[in-house]
């Protein structure tokens, strides 16, 4: 099964790898590094986006954070972290890569909390 974890959001401008690929380009003015950096889940994507996002990195799904979620949240088949200073609860992964994971909800169990 593949997965994808990214420290930021997906945006909705990625429709190839050769897109994908543009955000790593050495441009300064690189409008797919700025959304993948700032997009936001619900206010500049939805889940269909998200979807799409797989299809084009041939993931199943996703884990971000730096997002102001309480503890985290699941948008489709996108699991957000809390990682942000805007937030009491900070969560992380401790992943056994043995383990299959089918979907984000498999993930819940392996959220664990900063005190």
């Amino acid at each position: 099964m593949a997965y994808s974890f990214l420290m930021r959001d997906l945006q909705k401008k990625i429709n190839s790898m050769d897109d994908f690929k543009k955000i790593f380009s050495d441009d300064y003015e690189n409008f797919y590094l700025y959304d993948f950096l700032w997009n936001r889940y619900k206010v500049n994507y939805d889940e269909d986006d998200v979807s799409n996002f797989l299809k084009v990195i041939g993931s199943n799904y996703m884990v971000i954070g730096h997002n102001p979620v309480n503890r985290y949240e699941i948008f489709g088949k996108q699991l957000i972290v809390s990682s942000s200073f805007q937030t009491d609860k900070k969560a992380y992964l401790d992943i056994d890569l043995s383990k299959t994971i089918e979907e984000p909800e498999d993930l819940r169990d392996l959220i664990k909390f900063l005190e």
